[in-house]
């Protein structure tokens, strides 16, 4: 198979090497036809439209268009005479030609930059910018902690938490309370809203360290957390077992403006209606402390006929069951003894009348009301008496064993 030559001048070029010539300029900016009349002029110098049309195969109105558009940007000129004839400049001459135009068109692009950026700007600045909110679904517990992970180290200024106890140990388990105790450090405020009893007191002292803690009773197992006031994650789905490895565990992310100020509103609420954590745990040890006495009376009171129940269920002459803190029940007769504790001194009052209330319907042998060691006013002492309950304090609850000979 041989290759189709060319003659030019004294040598000869392939039709293959004319095709590339072709496919190339057309990199430079000019079209494939536009191409190929410029090659042929090269290849066979000066020649008028007619000529290069009959070659070529190109109508030839539409060379004589494509000429004029060649020597517009310097690719042929015109050699006066009749009919005209087309030089082709030279192919270095033609290609250093469009390489400089290019260059022009850039500087020029890179001058006008900074002038169409300003009047960008002047536009924008009278339309109010509108951000589209970006949602996401999150599956599963351990995309769901990676995510909170980002959320948390993107925290600037505050994270407002609530979410279950579970959900804290859990959080301990994969490094994220960490997180959350190094932003602290660096002056991010951590508020934590969960329910504290007294099984969950070491973890809630765990947090304590670095954030404020409130107590609240929680609708359920929930979790939902804002982040600087412009991302919230809201738990849809959350299994509250200790596993890490596990898919009932969903949410939603949002930078909503306004989700995130809703879910802000909710926080603060149920923040206002909680109580601080550090006062709680004292509550609960004061209470706990109250128990192990009482619970050092249960072998005096089982060999004196006694059962000890804490807490304590009683059916009232009305039919409503009405608990007690504290019941101690004779095994042999009807005697009954209720008891309350109260370990908060501005909870007097309410439980004094509380007790009460219960006791009318029960009836119980004796009824007390058991506080932590501090004093009563004697507004309270009055009431006491009035409704015949003893007032023991936790130091001396050794005394209730004279009641129940």
């Amino acid at each position: 198979m041989y290759e189709q030559h060319v003659r030019i001048g004294r040598g000869h070029v392939t039709v293959l090497a004319i095709d590339k010539i072709v496919k190339i300029l057309q990199h430079y900016g000019v079209n494939k036809e536009e191409s190929q009349v410029y090659v042929h002029l090269l290849v066979h110098g000066p020649s008028g439209a007619g000529a290069i049309a009959k070659s070529l195969g190109i109508n030839r109105v539409k060379v004589y268009r494509i000429l004029k558009r060649l020597e517009g940007n310097g690719m042929v000129e015109a050699i006066l005479g009749r009919p005209v004839r087309y030089l082709a400049m030279p192919l270095e001459e033609a290609v250093n030609g469009f390489i400089e135009n290019e260059k022009k068109r850039i500087r020029l692009m890179e001058a006008e930059k900074k002038k169409l950026l300003e009047v960008y700007e002047k536009i924008v600045e009278r339309q109010p910018r509108i951000v589209e909110p970006k949602f996401r679904i999150l599956h599963g517990r351990r995309s769901v902690f990676n995510f909170l992970s980002g959320m948390f180290e993107r925290a600037k200024d505050e994270i407002a938490l609530m979410t279950t106890v579970n959900d804290l140990y859990r959080f301990t388990y994969v490094g994220l309370d960490e997180i959350l105790k190094r932003n602290a450090q660096n002056g991010v405020k951590v508020k934590i809203l969960t329910e504290t009893n007294e099984k969950t007191i070491e973890i809630i002292e765990n947090y304590l360290g670095f954030a404020e803690v409130s107590h609240r009773k929680l609708p359920g197992a929930i979790r939902f957390i804002t982040v600087d006031g412009k991302e919230a994650f809201t738990s849809v789905l959350m299994d509250d077992s200790i596993s890490l490895n596990i898919e009932k565990d969903a949410g939603l992310w949002t930078d909503s403006a306004d989700y995130v100020e809703a879910m802000k509103r909710f926080f603060k609420d149920f923040w206002s209606r909680g109580a601080d954590a550090t006062i709680r745990i004292k509550e609960l040890r004061s209470l706990l402390k109250i128990r192990r006495s009482l619970m050092n009376l249960n072998d005096e009171l089982s060999r004196k006929g006694w059962i000890l129940e804490m807490p304590g269920e009683n059916e009232g002459n009305s039919g409503i069951r009405h608990r007690f803190d504290m019941i101690i029940r004779n095994v042999k007769d009807s005697r009954l003894l209720v008891a309350d504790f109260v370990v908060r001194r501005d909870k007097t009052l309410p439980s004094l009348m509380a007790l009460h209330t219960k006791a009318l319907d029960v009836e119980p042998s004796s009824k007390f009301l058991i506080i932590d060691n501090f004093a009563l006013t004697e507004e309270e002492e009055n009431l006491a008496k009035r409704y015949e309950i003893e007032i023991t304090q936790e130091a001396n609850v050794q005394t209730l064993l004279s009641y129940l000979i």
